[in-house]
């Protein structure tokens, strides 16, 4: 019988696991990315897509984008005052456990052209 009863434990206690692996969300991403004097954040845990210029240039703007299969569905877009801190949208109450991808593009005003980079996450 206390064989029995171990046995019983034992797959009582697989089975919890099982089943709180299966109940809790996923560990989500917070990607931060950079290119040419440009930064992009996805914050998980209140949901906001920031950009900031990481470059002292005055002739520059930084955009962050989250695209939904390969379409900017949220964007922030930083111009600049030089003091080179995050800008940041609001919670933007985005679906929990999906794949998103993050872009960075730093843009120049002179030539108005913009060159990124991207990032697979998950939310």
């Amino acid at each position: 019988m206390t064989k029995q009863l171990r046995l019983m434990g034992a797959v009582l206690a697989g089975v919890v696991v099982v089943m709180a692996m299966a109940i809790s969300p996923a560990h989500a991403d917070n990607p931060v990315i950079t290119h040419l004097g440009a930064a992009a954040k996805y914050v998980d845990r209140t949901d906001q897509l920031c950009a900031k210029i990481t470059a002292p240039n005055d002739k520059q703007w930084a955009e962050a984008h989250i695209l939904v299969n390969g379409v900017p569905r949220w964007t922030k877009i930083d111009r600049g005052n030089g003091d080179r801190k995050w800008s940041c949208t609001r919670n933007l109450s985005i679906p929990e456990d999906e794949r998103f991808t993050l872009l960075v593009m730093s843009c120049s005003k002179p030539t108005n052209s913009c060159a990124g980079k991207r990032v697979t996450f998950f939310s």
